[in-house]
């Protein structure tokens, strides 16, 4: 006690109080037998169990709700990873047709494979992969998307070197001291019918692209779709498994509800026999009730009776010792008067003057008395002995008539309760037969309806039959309609092989015509920068030679220019310092930042739209 009592008490410091159960009490109520306390304990069970099928259902209903609620989610988290995957699939599908217009190096095979099975039934892929499996999958696919990027990148970076190189072969610079090459009518002519040529494959091509991507949006959407019925499928299939599960589940569980509700049942049986058993003690008449009152009197008389004879036997006992003890004294007795008679003989020898007729007398009187006595007492101990006798057997006799009785009481009780059930398993049988001849007459009518629906079903099944002929001859038909098809399509696909043959050359003519017009307008536009320059230059000149001695001042104009050039055109103030890359305009890093902290994110020049990574400081050097 002393060891419990201390860690209790240094545990109470650390852990609060244990809180006890409490159990509300169920008053069974007033019980007068153990088939009744029995009876009610079996329905207190059956209620329990009846309110714990009851609180499962629930459970099983609010499991059942999440379970939808959770499937509405799965599906709307498929349907956004489709979309994602879909555009994704876009994205790549550009940068490869964009990678094929500026003629870059195709990856190699295992990439295109890689890439390829990145991008197909993406949900499948998803619903067998595990948590390592999908971040390696989706980093691969990352860097298959990251590669084609700087493919065309670099695609790009060669199209601005080659540029650079035309223009400055049109500059007349030329490589590596060699003469520069001449321009002359033929080439602008040609120039121009290529230029009409480019614009009309250009427009060919966009018109195909168009298509093609259209058609690449479709057999996405129709792959989606595939995927998302493979796996609602799939769900489907473990539902149902989860269902048959279920079913043996409830199965088993309504298995021991069967078994709990036959033991109730004999239970509740068991009740009505003692319920019948109880009436028939009550219906019993006065006279019986008076008469099994008198036996079970009867009974405890004998019981007291067995209790007198018991005493009776005991004070026999007792007699015969005392008996027992008298004959010892007599003996005795005897004994002295021997001793007696023989010292008065001896006296008497020693007086011989004296009467002997006097010392004879009064030893013959005692014995007799003493023999009296004796015989009284075995008469009386033999006729006690017969009326024990006697007794016993009347007593004998009583309890063979007591249990005759009880024996016929309790076959007239079994009686008249077996004729009480049969006759009540009489009024159920009347009552089956007479709903067994309902039954019949019923079973005979729908026997006489399923007739009549057997003659109906035989005549449409022979205009089924005649039916099902016309429909295979029409089959037949169709039949050959189909080889027929089937032949066209054959023959429509060469032609469309054909057509795809050309339209890939014409592709190519598309693009060398169009890298050649890039660089054309390249050069176009940088002679007509040139031409700009060269003319601020002649105005300059002009002004010097209109000044004169004014050169200063000319010059003074020139630096006031390109001062307002530097300045930046939102403050008027500050130097240009700042440049957005979303529109290349340049700014002071003032104004551009305290247009960010005011929430006016937008260009003064174009109203361009820009963030926090959008605008970068800018070094100008001399």
């Amino acid at each position: 006690m002393s060891k419990r009592g201390a860690e209790d008490s240094g545990n109470g410091s650390s852990q609060p109080p244990i809180k006890k159960v409490h159990f509300e009490p169920h008053l069974i109520g007033p019980v007068s037998t153990l088939e009744e306390m029995d009876i009610k304990v079996l329905q207190f069970q059956n209620k329990k169990l009846a309110q714990r099928i009851e609180q499962r259902h629930r459970c099983e209903a609010e499991l059942r709700a999440r379970i939808e609620q959770l499937e509405k989610r799965q599906t709307q988290d498929d349907a956004v990873l489709c979309v994602v995957n879909r555009y994704w699939n876009l994205l790549n599908e550009d940068i490869r047709v964009l990678l094929q217009r500026f003629d870059a190096e195709t990856a190699d095979e295992s990439e295109n494979k890689n890439e390829n099975e990145a991008t197909t039934s993406f949900l499948m892929q998803l619903s067998t992969w595990d948590k390592e499996e999908l971040d390696a999958q989706l980093a691969n696919r990352v860097q298959v998307s990251k590669r084609a990027v700087a493919k065309v990148l670099q695609a790009f970076d060669r199209l601005q070197q080659r540029n650079d190189k035309i223009w400055k072969a049109i500059k007349g610079e030329g490589e590596e001291g060699a003469p520069p090459p001449s321009l002359d009518t033929v080439v602008l002519a040609a120039n121009e019918e290529v230029t009409a040529e480019n614009r009309r494959l250009q427009a060919l091509s966009t018109t195909l692209h168009e298509t093609h991507h259209s058609m690449t949006l479709r057999v996405a959407q129709l792959q989606d779709a595939v995927n998302s019925r493979d796996t609602e499928n799939a769900e489907l299939k473990n539902q149902i498994d989860d269902l048959q599960y279920e079913l043996m589940k409830v199965t088993s569980t309504y298995i021991s509800y069967e078994c709990y509700e036959s033991e109730s049942k004999k239970a509740v049986n068991e009740q009505k026999e003692l319920k019948l058993l109880l009436d028939m003690y009550k219906g019993v008449s006065k006279e019986q009730r008076d008469k099994v009152q008198l036996m079970a009197a009867e009974r405890k008389a004998r019981q007291e009776l067995e209790d007198h004879r018991q005493k009776a036997k005991m004070a026999q006992e007792s007699k015969r010792e005392r008996r027992v003890a008298d004959e010892d004294a007599l003996r005795k007795i005897k004994q002295l008067e021997e001793q007696k008679y023989e010292l008065q003989k001896q006296l008497s020898c020693a007086r011989p003057n004296a009467d002997p007729l006097h010392a004879f007398s009064r030893p013959f009187a005692g014995s007799q008395e003493e023999e009296a006595l004796l015989n009284e007492m075995e008469v009386t101990g033999q006729a006690f002995e017969d009326m024990q006798e006697q007794n016993s057997r009347l007593i004998q006799q009583l309890r063979e008539k007591d249990d005759a009785n009880f024996k016929l009481m309790s076959e007239r009780i079994k009686a008249n309760s077996l004729h009480k059930l049969l006759r009540e398993e009489k009024q159920l049988l009347q009552e089956q037969v007479v709903t067994r001849d309902q039954q019949i007459e019923s079973m005979g009518a729908v026997a006489r309806r399923l007739e009549e629906k057997e003659r109906l079903l035989q005549t449409t099944l022979s205009a089924v039959e005649k039916e099902l002929v016309l429909r295979q001859q029409a089959m037949e038909m169709h039949k050959r309609k189909a080889i027929e098809s089937a032949q066209s399509a054959a023959d429509l696909k060469l032609h469309l092989e054909k057509y795809h043959a050309q339209m890939k050359e014409a592709q190519q003519v598309v693009a060398e015509k169009t890298s050649a017009l890039e660089a054309e307008a390249y050069k176009t536009k940088r002679l007509h920068e040139e031409l700009a320059m060269l003319r601020r230059k002649a105005e300059r000149m002009k002004k010097m030679e209109q000044a004169g001695s004014s050169m200063d001042e000319v010059l003074l104009e020139e630096i006031k220019e390109y001062k307002e050039t530097l300045t930046c055109p939102s403050c008027k103030v500050k130097r240009k310092d700042a440049v957005l890359t979303k529109c290349f305009h340049v700014f002071c890093w003032d104004c551009l930042r305290t247009r960010y902290e005011t929430r006016q994110r937008k260009c003064p020049k174009c109203n361009a739209a820009f963030g926090a990574n959008d605008y970068h400081r800018l070094y100008l050097s001399t």
